[in-house]
This record gives C-alpha cells, sequence and structure tokens, in this order.
C-alpha cells in the first residue's frame, strides 16, 4: 500500500504501481519496490512515504484512485489473515475496475510464495488476470520488464508474452490463455523470462537434455497450454506424467555456523544434477528456498509444491571428511522410499560422486531412465579444486541476494574460484551474470560491464560450449544491448 505526497509536493505521475500487502510481507515488498525503482518504475511504497500527519486512509484511497498498476501481493500471511486493511485496498482496487475498459491494465497479482490461486483468499476478479511469482520478493529483471510492458499500455489479455511467462512460474488457475502467435521480440522477451524466473539469470535450474523432447525442470506444479511458437518448447500441462520432485534446503549438521554455504552448495548441486535428468519434474530452489526450518509436514509441502515426491537431507563437515544423509520421502503418504548416508574424505572428486550417486539414485527408485546424454552430464566433474568449488558456491549465495554489496562479493568469490581453478567454466559463468546483474542491481556503468561479462562468458564456452548457463548468460547481454535477433538465438541455443 502506498500514500500519497503532501500537497506542497508535485502530484504523483500516471506511471506509478501502487504496492498492497500485509504487514507481515513488508520486507519482501520493500525488495520489489527496490527492484522496480531501480528500473526506472515510479513505485508509492508506504514504509518510505508515509509521513506524519497525513490522513491515512484518505490519502490511500486517492493513491488506488490515480495508480496505473495496483500490485497486491499474496502469500501465505494473507491467505491467514481474515481481515486487514490490506483488504480494503484489494476492494478498492476492484471497484475501480468497474469504471475501466476490460482490456485495461491494472491489476497485477503477484505471489510471494507458493500460495496457489484455487486456495488464495482472494477478490474473484484477482483470479481473471495473470498472476507472477516472485518468491521472497527476488524481483528478477525479466519481471521488471513485464511491468514496465504493461506500463506502457498493453493490456494483460493481449499479451502473449505474460501469458506464457505466467504459466512458466505457477500453477494454473480459473482461466485459460488464447494461443497467439509470437513475434521475434515478444519470443526473446518469454525466454529471457523462463531463463531468469527458473531459478536466477540463465539456466541454473532450468536445463534440458539435448535428445529429450521433455523440459528439464518446470518450477510450478501445473500449466496452461500455451503456444510458445516454432523455436521454444511448449510449457508442460497438468497432464505431465513425469515423477515430480522438491529438494528441501539441506541442513547443516557441522558444529561451525559459516559451514552453512557448504550445505547450501550440496543442496544445490544436487538440485542441479537432478534437473539434468528429463524424466524428472524438480521444482526449483526459489520455491523450496521458503520452506528452510519449516514445521510443515510432507505431505502439506507436496500439496503446496504439487509434487509426489521429497528429498530431505542434511550435510555434516568435520576435518577433512564429509557426511552427507539424503531421504526421498513420498509426499501422499508421508512414507520413506529410500534413505543413504555417504561418509567420504573431504575432495571435490569425492562431493560430486556423491551428488551423482544421489542422482542415479533417485532416479532409479523413481523409475527415471537416464539417456546416454543425460548420463555423460550427471557424471560430469566440474572442478577437482575443493577451494574453487566453495569460492564458486559463495559467489552462487551472494549474487542470488541481488544486493550492492552482495553483487561485489559475488563478483570477488567468482574471481577466486577462477584463480583456483582457470579451466572452471561455472565459474566464468557466475562472474558473467554477477557482472551482468550489477548493471541492473549495483548501477554499474552498462558499456563496460557488460564488455567484462561478455569476456567471462566467452572463456565460460571456450572451455564448455555446452554450458547451457553460459549461452543464457550471453543472451541476457546481447538483449541488453538490444540485439534482439542475436539474443533469440542464444537464448535457443541455451535451452537446446
Amino acid at each position: 500500500m502506498q500514500l500519497d505526497p503532501p500537497a506542497t509536493e508535485p502530484p504523483a505521475t500516471a506511471g506509478a504501481v501502487f504496492l498492497s500487502y500485509a504487514s507481515q510481507d513488508a520486507e519482501a515488498a520493500a525488495r520489489i519496490c527496490d527492484a522496480l525503482r531501480a528500473g526506472g518504475i515510479e513505485v508509492w511504497f508506504d514504509r518510505s512515504d508515509l509521513r506524519g500527519g497525513d490522513a491515512w486512509d484518505s490519502k490511500i484511497k486517492k493513491q488506488i484512485h490515480d495508480c496505473a498498476l495496483f500490485v497486491p501481493l499474496i502469500s501465505a500471511n494473507t491467505n491467514a489473515r481474515a481481515e486487514g486493511y490490506f483488504r480494503r485496498e484489494w476492494n478498492l482496487a476492484t471497484r475501480r475496475l468497474l469504471d475501466m475498459a476490460q482490456d485495461a491494465p491494472f491489476l497485477v497479482p503477484v505471489a510471494i510464495d507458493a500460495t496457489r490461486e484455487d486456495h488464495a483468499r482472494v477478490p474473484e476478479e484477482f483470479l481473471h488476470v495473470q498472476w507472477t511469482r516472485v518468491p521472497g520478493g527476488d524481483a528478477q529483471p525479466a519481471f521488471v520488464h513485464r511491468v514496465r510492458h504493461l506500463l506502457g499500455g498493453e493490456g494483460l489479455a493481449e499479451s502473449s508474452t505474460t501469458s506464457a511467462l505466467r504459466s512458466a512460474t505457477q500453477p494454473a488457475g480459473k482461466f485459460s490463455f488464447r494461443k497467439a502467435p509470437v513475434s521475434p521480440r515478444q519470443r526473446v522477451a518469454l525466454v529471457s523470462a523462463l531463463l531468469l524466473l527458473a531459478g536466477g539469470a540463465g539456466l541454473w535450474y532450468y536445463q534440458r537434455s539435448s535428445d529429450s523432447p521433455d523440459a528439464g525442470e518446470i518450477p510450478a506444479a501445473n500449466s496452461p497450454d500455451v503456444s510458445l511458437g516454432d523455436t521454444v518448447p511448449p510449457v508442460p500441462t497438468t497432464a505431465d506424467p513425469r515423477p515430480s520432485i522438491a529438494v528441501l534446503p539441506f541442513e547443516n549438521r557441522s558444529d561451525e555456523p559459516k559451514d552453512a554455504h557448504f550445505a547450501g552448495g550440496m543442496h544445490d548441486d544436487i538440485l542441479m544434477q537432478l534437473t539434468k535428468i528429463g524424466a524428472l519434474r524438480v521444482i526449483a530452489r526459489t520455491s523450496v528456498e521458503q520452506f528452510r526450518d519449516t514445521r510443515l509436514s510432507t505431505r502439506e509441502i507436496g500439496g503446496i509444491l504439487g509434487v509426489t515426491t521429497i528429498l530431505e537431507g542434511g550435510v555434516q563437515r568435520a576435518g577433512d571428511r564429509v557426511r552427507v544423509t539424503v531421504q526421498l520421502i513420498d509426499a501422499s503418504t508421508d512414507t520413506h522410499l529410500w534413505a543413504e548416508s555417504y561418509d567420504r574424505d573431504l575432495t571435490a572428486e569425492n562431493l560430486f560422486a556423491i551428488q551423482t550417486e544421489v542422482a542415479k539414485a533417485i532416479a532409479d527408485e523413481l523409475k527415471a531412465t537416464l539417456t546416454p546424454v543425460e548420463r555423460r552430464r550427471v557424471d560430469s566433474i566440474p572442478t577437482k579444486n575443493l577451494e574453487a568449488w566453495e569460492a564458486y558456491q559463495l559467489a552462487r549465495q551472494r549474487l542470488a541476494k541481488r544486493t550492492t554489496a552482495s553483487l561485489m562479493d559475488a563478483e570477488k568469490f567468482a574471481q577466486k574460484a577462477i584463480s583456483l581453478d582457470p579451466r572452471f567454466a561455472l565459474a566464468y559463468s557466475a562472474l558473467a551474470e554477477t557482472l551482468a546483474l550489477q548493471i541492473a542491481y549495483a548501477n554499474m556503468p552498462e558499456r563496460a560491464t557488460n564488455e567484462r561479462a561478455q569476456a567471462a562468458v566467452e572463456q565460460a564456452l571456450k572451455l564448455d560450449s555446452n554450458l547451457s548457463e553460459a549461452w543464457a548468460i550471453s543472451g541476457l547481454i546481447a538483449e541488453t544491448r538490444q540485439q534482439i535477433e542475436l539474443a533469440e538465438h542464444l537464448y535457443s541455443r541455451a535451452i537446446e
């Protein structure tokens, strides 16, 4: 929710966005606000604009009446509250719709956790437009692009790109989308949205086997059937027959709290190994992160995420030894399907061997057959240097925070990983991604930073020409340079 500036200040422009949220979601709302403002979009946000003496209720009513887009943040917190001022804001927004054309963009519902449309306590009008998933308020550039696109006057119902974006990032609701041709520019925006929202810039958690007809990982449990054009693979429908799995954040069982990044790295790598198996549907990291330290049962988590199985695990590091324990659980019955404990010497080769064994064991348990290409990818070892792997994991975790300070730290850790292993392709890709995001989140000089990112991604591809993450970052760099056709080619190559 957002308040009107005092009468002594100039009136707000017609391009402003109104954020409406429950007080428990203020931090997520602040992150979304910061991302939109960094993208040059005006946002009315009460934590920054509330001033003493304002007539609170009347100011909010005026802001809702005058705003260009109304963005309600939907979550487990809003679902849990039968009353709240945000509900008054929601009702005021739906009343304004009575005076608006049906195809005019106004409502932009945003779910900041796994709350599903069919379980959401929202006005009926919220179910008639596309929802966007922004877990934890971590607004990716694709989301900012979408908001800017809507502020340009293109209606929700008319944008096949935003329809496809919504279908790729959340379950289907009580409505459907018409199939429509997709222009090259729309296709690029769609592909970049898929790459960015699947777990960061690039295909970090959205990978695909070159000989598999199915996407390697889709974060949503269900998606409507949307035509995406000839060169973009279709989003799986609700009839997706593949076994589904969510890998919950691993527990750090070491004595040192600083080893949390080590457990997080093992979790990320095992999740990534599973996404390489096209016969499995794997939920993205951004969707499972909300269940860290949760008290919900695996049956409840499975219902929220729409999966049949859940993998839990823990990592204990002690001196030059490491123990990794994992257990696969049937989400519908809350019973164990498989469990294993791995005790190994602490070397990079052993860590990757554990990850490979876990992925293959889960595939066997779920009757998911690996193709020869997938087996080679699962067996690959990105680096033999343990310190380089740890530095890379720290870079990834800093990168995910999307703040100026964290992105600067991410660059340092990526550079450290490269210095420890100059042939570590993923480290170059992480460096390129960090530099590309610094332009959007840290206001770094665009031209010089893009050139550094381009050099890093070229080195990554020189070391591994099939590294999907690097191809995706190449597409992102090309898109920021307005090289639309090149970006389309690079994004398509990443998916391949």
